[in-house]
């Protein structure tokens, strides 16, 4: 009797029970899509920082660490790895707003590259890495892309 009577209402009210299952189904597919996408945010974002040893902390200076101070940063309880790092920013020849920053890291564990194509890292290589979107944006064609050996992204 109770399911007739629903029935009957629904029927006579199908406009508002129809816009209400719109409602509620987009309701639904949005929370579920949003859910999805931050699992995979999520995940892929742990993964590359598994995958790089991003650092979890960075101390800044403006005149350096001596060897010194890093020895008593690297000696501190809880700390895995540790290395000195310099960035100097670039501005290139040829184009108005083109700059390119060039990383060196005295310890290649931590903070690494991801890379997209070329090969590894080589300490005792004789080409540089260029990152991917540097690459693609300035046209760069593919001997230079063998010469320089690999292409990166930023890690």
């Amino acid at each position: 009797m109770l399911f007739r009577k629903m029935l009957r209402t629904a029927w006579s009210y199908k406009a508002q029970f129809i816009s209400m299952l719109i409602m509620m189904t987009l309701g639904i597919g949005i929370f579920l899509g949003f859910n999805m996408e931050w699992k995979t945010i999520e995940y892929d974002t742990s993964r590359f920082f598994e995958d790089t040893k991003y650092a979890d902390y960075r101390m800044y200076s403006e005149t350096g660490f001596t060897k010194e101070e890093f020895e008593k940063i690297a000696s501190i309880e809880g700390v895995d790895a540790a290395t000195r790092y310099l960035s100097v920013n670039l501005d290139l020849k040829g184009g108005s707003k083109k700059a390119l920053a060039l990383d060196v890291s005295e310890n290649y564990t931590v903070s690494t590259f991801k890379l997209i194509s070329g090969s590894e890292y080589d300490e005792a290589g004789d080409g540089i890495w260029l990152s991917d979107k540097f690459a693609k944006l300035n046209d760069l064609p593919p001997w230079i892309r063998y010469l320089r050996r690999s292409i990166c992204a930023p890690g």
